[in-house]
């Protein structure tokens, strides 16, 4: 019988796809692996060949500690892996778990003390792709790791519709990403409707539709612009296999895009652990725009670029007419 494994995330998107190389490498290696993953995000693993068991994390785990060390418990799992041991909840409904093994990713001295095996990243010190880090995992295990490419299985196929090019603006961040302001996106798609035929494809959720506030009415209602921000995720998937170029900040569609071999365009903070080093798209077709470290504001554990004057639209509206001829 296959050990089994269970990967707990309770973070980002761009997070949770990029644990999809360590899910295949433990999966190709003899595990058995189960997720379980924000609610919001299962869609995008349900057909991954490598899971056997995509399940939901409670909306409310953080005030249930107790009910989510059950719900570990129950699965009678070999080992548990924390790719990312934060919050202390987490930690801890692991320690209560009764998993025999447990492994983490940013333990820290809780995580020992809990009796986790807790891994180094070297983010800032050594920084690499956010993927090779989590396969490190797999390393301690002495499994193979393979390729470290974010993978989704869709049955969307990045397709040309002929025509003009469509380029996509993704306006916001989640809080997770430097990011512009949203008018110097509307200044983007100004250039884009009055020096090219482009068509613009607007991305995003549903609480980022008040960043087109600032927009002018004009670049709004143009013909040319067509917004599809607060779709489901599959949805989103298909929308972006038709663009020609994906402009973005936000890690999550960022690698979405990057599975599903669209080309990108993305700003980035210089600091080790922001970097495109680490987090920007990693296939051939991945393209970054980096300010300098100095404009990088540290606040806490959070360190946010204002790129204003560093990275301009006519910045991202030259590198994109150069990537798309």
């Amino acid at each position: 019988m296959k050990p089994r494994v269970l990967i707990v995330r309770t973070d980002h998107l761009g997070d949770c796809l990029l644990t999809t190389p360590l899910i295949r490498a433990l999966s190709q290696g003899g595990y058995a692996v189960d997720i379980l993953f924000p609610a919001a995000f299962l869609d995008l693993f349900a057909s991954n060949p490598h899971i056997e068991k995509a399940m939901p994390l409670d909306i409310s785990w953080r005030s249930r500690v107790l009910r989510l060390a059950a719900t570990l418990r129950e699965g009678k799992y070999d080992l548990l892996l924390l790719p990312n041991a934060s919050p202390w909840q987490v930690t801890l409904a692991g320690l209560l778990s009764g998993i025999p093994k447990r492994m983490a990713m940013w333990g820290g001295i809780w995580g020992r003390l809990a009796g986790y095996r807790c891994l180094r990243s070297g983010i800032e010190s050594a920084p690499r792709p956010y993927a090779e880090i989590l396969l490190d995992m797999a390393r301690a295990l002495d499994i193979p790791i393979g390729h470290a490419k974010p993978e989704i299985f869709s049955t969307h196929k990045r397709k040309s519709l002929g025509g003009s090019l469509r380029v996509g603006i993704h306006l916001g961040a989640g809080g997770s990403a430097c990011n512009l302001a949203p008018s110097a996106y509307a200044e983007l798609a100004s250039f884009i409707l009055t020096e090219t035929d482009w068509e613009i494809v607007l991305t995003g959720t549903k609480d980022e539709q008040r960043l087109l506030e600032t927009w002018p009415h004009t670049l709004r209602s143009s013909i040319r612009v067509r917004n599809v921000m607060g779709g489901a995720l599959e949805d989103l998937c298909r929308e972006i296999t038709s663009l020609d170029l994906l402009i973005i900040s936000s890690t999550g569609p960022l690698h979405i895009a990057a599975a599903l071999e669209v080309p990108t365009l993305s700003p980035f903070c210089s600091r080790p652990g922001l970097s495109p080093l680490v987090w920007g798209n990693q296939n051939e077709n991945g393209s970054a725009l980096v300010s300098p470290l100095d404009l990088c504001r540290c606040v806490g554990s959070g360190c946010y670029c204002d790129f204003s004057g560093k990275i301009t639209p006519r910045d991202l509206f030259d590198h994109a007419r150069s990537i798309l001829g």
